[in-house]
This record gives structure tokens, C-alpha cells and sequence, in this order.
């Protein structure tokens, strides 16, 4: 492939990942919020400690989970990304997704272009508008820029691809990443954090280190990985059993 076409692709992928960066860093998660309808005290009378969130005062729907970081509790928390300053739950998961997929492509186009261009002259005769008689100064830079490209290429290329295939694994088995290895605690999800990591049984069960018995939410559906992953992206959104309804989302 020509060098030309390299650069296009880098361009347009670096493109889709800007729009994808966007939509998950300004798409509301699912963060859930008070609406005075209940107090805590009403919540105590009507409801187990473990299953309310005191600082939200609200009952918290399954697999939702408080983030320390956004100061409310997310549905379908998966984790709270630094990157993109917003959490990762049921309303953007699909978009951080396809964010850090477009961003390891991205990365892979850069390392094959800087490449291409390693130990070659030519692309500076040929792209160059400077006519410097001594061409020697500026193969050396390019020189650098290409092997700080490849190194950027491996630092951020390793973690991204581990990142990739723990986010499709997620999706494939319909989890989060709070789900498969964060603690649970009861019938709420992911809200304990006190207990063992749960252990996984083949009939949609799951046994806590007490000898409770809890649905695995998501995992092991019978629709198998494509209701899954449609799940994730869009179902779990509207699923009113993640939503506290008298609370609402924003």
C-alpha cells in the first residue's frame, strides 16, 4: 500500500476516534440522581441497609454501583475511565468500546506509517519544500520522529490491545468489568465490597462465599454472545430494572 493511502487512514481513523472520544466522555452513563421523592429514613423502613445508597439516597437498581469520582451511582457500572473523565455505564459503554478499538487502529496505522519511512530518504526529496543542500539534519529528525513514533506505537499499542479484548470479552459475555472482577454482594449486583470475587456456575447461578445463591446478570445467557452484545449496546440502557424509576435518570 502506498504511503499516501497509510496517511489517510491515519487521518480518518484518528477522525472516528475523536467523535467516538467525544460521545464517551459527554454522553451521560447513566448517572442516577435524588428526586426528593424518598428520604432515607423511608428508604431504611421499606428497605435493607445493603441495598440503598446513602449518599444518593436512593435504592440502588442491580448492577449499579456509586462512583466515588462522579458522586452518584451509575447503571450498569463498568468502571470510572480517567481518559475520557466520565464514567463508563449503560448509556456509554458502546461508545468507549468503539472509542478504545478506533484508538488501538489508530495507533497500528501510525507504527506501520512510521515504518515505511524508517532508514528512507526518498520521502524527503519527494515531500520536502525546503531545497537544503545538506539533507542530513532533517533525515535525522525524521529519523527520531519515526522511532518515537514506534515507541509510542509499542507503549500504548500493548495496554490498548488488553484493554480491547477485556471490553469485547465484556460484551461477548454480557458483563462489565466491575461484574467480572470487582466483589459482589447479594442480589443487587455489584454492590458489595466486602465479599469474595463470586464463583461462576454453568445454570446462570452464581454461589457467593456465604452459600448465597445469585443470578449472574448478564453472563451465560441462553441467546448466547450477538443477544449479549446487543444487550450491552443498547438494552441495558432502557432496562427498567437498571433504572430506579422513582429516581430517575438525568
Amino acid at each position: 500500500m502506498e504511503n499516501e493511502a497509510w496517511v489517510v487512514l491515519l487521518i480518518a481513523s484518528g477522525a472516528v476516534t475523536s467523535v467516538f472520544f467525544l460521545l464517551s466522555w459527554l454522553t451521560n452513563p447513566g448517572l442516577m440522581k435524588n428526586k426528593k421523592s424518598d428520604d432515607i429514613l423511608n428508604l431504611l423502613l421499606k428497605n435493607e441497609a445493603d441495598k440503598i445508597c446513602p449518599e444518593c439516597v436512593i435504592l440502588k437498581p442491580e448492577r449499579s454501583k456509586h462512583c466515588e469520582f462522579c458522586g452518584a451511582c451509575v447503571s450498569v457500572f463498568d468502571h470510572h475511565c480517567p481518559w475520557i473523565n466520565n464514567c463508563v455505564g449503560a448509556r456509554n459503554h458502546k461508545y468507549f468500546l468503539l472509542f478504545i478499538f478506533s484508538t488501538l487502529v489508530s495507533i497500528i496505522f501510525l507504527g506501520v506509517l512510521a515504518a515505511f519511512h524508517i532508514g528512507k530518504t526518498e520521502p524527503l526529496n519527494k515531500y520536502s519544500v525546503i531545497d537544503w543542500e545538506d539533507m542530513k539534519v532533517l533525515f535525522q529528525i525524521k529519523e527520531g520522529v519515526c522511532a518515537w513514533d514506534l515507541v509510542m506505537t509499542v507503549i500504548f499499542g500493548i495496554p490498548l490491545i488488553l484493554l480491547n479484548s477485556i471490553q469485547m470479552k465484556n460484551f461477548i459475555k454480557g458483563q462489565t468489568t466491575n461484574e467480572r472482577f470487582g466483589y459482589q454482594g447479594g442480589t443487587q449486583g455489584t454492590q458489595g465490597t466486602n465479599r469474595e470475587p463470586l464463583r461462576h456456575r454453568s445454570d446462570d447461578m452464581t454461589t457467593t462465599a456465604e452459600g448465597e445463591h445469585v443470578h449472574d446478570h448478564g453472563e451465560n445467557k441462553k441467546g448466547g454472545f450477538i443477544i449479549n452484545c446487543q444487550a450491552m449496546c443498547c438494552e441495558n440502557a432502557r432496562d427498567s430494572k437498571y433504572n430506579y424509576q422513582k429516581v430517575g435518570i438525568n
